[in-house]
Order: structure tokens, then sequence, then C-alpha cells
């Protein structure tokens, strides 16, 4: 795998150095109308392109399809066009109200998906009132670090959901800190299957988006409280919180199964008809001139099934601005484990992935070659917990993307 890494590299270190100098930030966009009396253009226009180079090893031994899940080898190094997005934003005149998306076109035959539609206004008081459709308020996926997402982003930030959320942002001590709070009332996700990085195989629990099932009668409902301190040199940032709602059991618009239903098929010798489903966790921030890092624990009760989900990233990045080039570069590691329990039931049974405990260890060198322009490369040590033979399976993941913001 050694030779298709450095392959995979010098090809986007190529490809790289013919890009463009004048590309702009991703908050300005490409398209701009109006000033909006002095506060910024009333409409915006920006986007995104991700062509990457991935190389997953081939391990498919214990792989074991059910009737709703379907695993797809892709172990072959590959190129390809990732994803498009498209970013529009409209900011009424005379109003703190603002309309935000983001359309993806993926370029793995998938098709094209709304991930983000949503209406803020910004309210007297440091209040804000959200509604449509966003990630749930604990985290930001675009700030992982990477493009493959942790196990904690895998099982429970990864996808959208629909909603409102209503919080506030409180200065204190003349600036430096900031009080933040939130709540919110959405849909919920549901409980479904995904791969932990590019290739489709060991599927884990994943908290799944189900925005056609706008009629669900059990709701979820989140609350988080966090506090930022923000210093000249150091800032550093807490926040804890926690989602209620119920498991599935009645068929969704979309879906053949139930989320009880879906448990019973993936894991052998599940018979629980609980519809316990509720989270918390909390997160943790530091910076430090070059220096920054980010903690996250999360424990979840899904039916009689325990999650439990840790991981610590520290990074640092190196920036300069007297280049047009190599604007900065970026050294992370992640270390993220996630075990999975069920009161009854043998651990890690090696017929059911979505029992086994994970860890995985995560090597990232992003260079920033332009504003706007990414080249990410990251390794992922992917290691499970099999509990049958092979103890280990052999899923490690190399990826080479060159991300370009427009």
């Amino acid at each position: 795998m050694i030779k298709k890494y450095f392959f995979l590299f010098l090809i986007f270190v190529s490809f790289s150095s013919v890009i463009p100098l004048n590309l702009q930030a991703q908050n300005q966009g490409f398209f701009t109308l109006g000033n909006n009396n002095g506060k910024g253009a009333w409409f915006s226009l920006g986007g995104e392109l991700e062509v990457e180079g991935v190389d997953s090893q081939n391990d498919s031994d214990l792989v074991t399809n059910t009737a709703s899940t379907t695993n797809s080898d892709n172990s072959v190094s590959r190129f390809q066009v990732d994803r498009l997005m498209l970013k529009p934003k409209i900011t009424l005149p005379l109003k703190d109200i603002y309309v935000e998306g983001e359309l993806e076109f993926f370029g793995n035959n998938t098709g094209t998906l709304l991930k983000e539609a949503y209406v803020v206004i910004e309210l007297p008081k440091h209040l804000f009132f959200k509604v449509g459709l966003d990630d749930r308020f604990f985290m930001n996926p675009e700030d992982r670090g990477t493009e493959i997402y942790p196990l904690n982003g895998t099982a429970f930030w990864r996808d959208e959901d629909v909603g409102f959320t209503f919080g506030g942002d409180h200065p204190v001590r003349q600036g430096r800190g900031l009080w933040y709070w939130r709540t919110s009332l959405t849909n919920g996700l549901v409980l479904r299957e995904q791969g932990v990085g590019k290739n489709d195989v060991y599927f884990m629990l994943h908290d799944n988006r189900q925005i056609n099932d706008l009629t669900k009668n059990d709701k979820e409902y989140g609350g988080g409280l966090g506090y930022k301190y923000l210093g000249e040199k150091v800032t550093w940032d807490f926040m804890a919180f926690g989602f209620w709602s119920k498991l599935r059991n009645n068929v969704a618009v979309t879906d053949t199964v139930t989320d009880i239903d879906f448990l019973k098929e993936v894991i052998t010798g599940y018979t629980s008809n609980s519809t316990a489903n509720w989270f918390w966790g909390q997160n943790f921030s530091f910076d430090w001139r070059k220096f920054s890092f980010f903690s996250q624990y999360i424990f979840s009760q899904d039916g009689k099934i325990e999650r439990h989900g840790f991981y610590i990233q520290p990074a640092l990045k190196f920036m300069t601005q007297a280049r047009d080039y190599l604007n900065g570069l970026e050294f992370l590691y992640r270390f993220n484990v996630l075990n999975v329990k069920e009161p009854g039931l043998a651990d890690n049974i090696s017929t059911s992935s979505f029992t086994w405990d994970r860890q995985t260890h995560s090597v990232a060198f992003n260079i920033h070659i332009a504003e706007g322009a990414l080249l990410r490369n990251e390794f992922h040590l992917n290691l499970e917990e099999t509990g049958g033979s092979p103890k280990d399976v052999d899923n490690n993941e190399f990826l080479a993307q060159l991300e370009i913001r427009f």
C-alpha cells in the first residue's frame, strides 16, 4: 500500500500546482448581489469541489449481509469526484434574518442531496431562532479536520435533521468570555448502517437522516450549555449536551423496517422491544498559538444497546500570508474508541459488525495551497475486535483529496 500512497500523493501535488491564485474565501462566494445597506451582499453563492484518490485495504472475510444492509467491498485504488456543493445565502434587507442552504452533487452515482436548508432569525439580547434542515447543534461536521469522519461522527453527528433550534450567546467579562445555550425540537434520526470510511464494509450503527418522515409522533428534544473563553493568545470551549427521543416502532414513509426491527435484524440474538433512545456528551477544545486540541465523549442508549464513544484530536497548524502558494501546513492526529454493549449478549459477535468494539488512529497532513484550495492527505488505521477469528480485520484506508472552495 505504501507505493500506492506515494503515487496518489504525487499526482495530487502535481495537479494542485496549476490552481489559480484568485480563489475567494468560502464565506464570500463566487457570485454576489447587492450591498444590503452596507451590511454585505443580500445574496451570495459559494461552492466546493472535492476530487480524491482513495486506497482501501481488501478484507471481506467476515462480511455478512442482511435484508436491510448490503456490504459493497470497493477496495480498488481509484480516483473520483467525491462531490460538488453549491451554498446559497440570502440576507433580508433591514432585518437580522438570513437563509442558507447546501446542495450536494455526488460523483459515486448516489445522485443529488439537499444537505442543509434553514432560516436564521437573530433576536435581541443575543438570542437566535433557527428552523429547517441542519446539523445537530453540538457539532459542525466541517470542523472534523479530516475528510473521513471520526467514529463518533459516523455514529452520532454526521447527518442532518429537520426542526427548530433556539439559543443564545451571552458575552461576559468584558468580552473575554461567552456563555451559550441551545435547545432543539426535531424529528429525530433513525438507526441504520454506515461504513467507517469510503469502503462500505463492516457496518456500524449510525444515526441516519430521515427528512421524508415528517409525521413521526416521538420527536427528539435536545439541550446544551457551554462556556467559551476568548483570550488574546489562548481560547478554550466546553459544552455539555443531551438528546432524548424514542426508537421508532412504526414504519416511516421511505423505510421498510422500524428501528427496533433493524436492531433485531443486524444484531444476532437481540430480542428487546425497548424504545429507549437518548444520548449525552461533552466537547472540549483548546487553542494556543499554532496548537489546537479537541476531545469529545458521547454515551448513548438505543433500546438495550449502549454505545460509548471518545476521541482526542491534537493538531499543529503553521500559516503564513507572505506567500501566494503554501499558505499553511497542518499536522493532525486522532485517536477514537467506540464500544458497543448489550446486556445479556456476548460482546463483539463475529457475525454482527454492529457489535464490534472499534479503535481508529488517524494521521493527517493538510497543505493549504492557496486561499480556498486545500490538499488533504490522511491515513486511517482501523482496528476492530470481532470476537471471532481473525481477531482483527484489515480495512485501513489512505485518502488524498483536493478541496477547492469558491
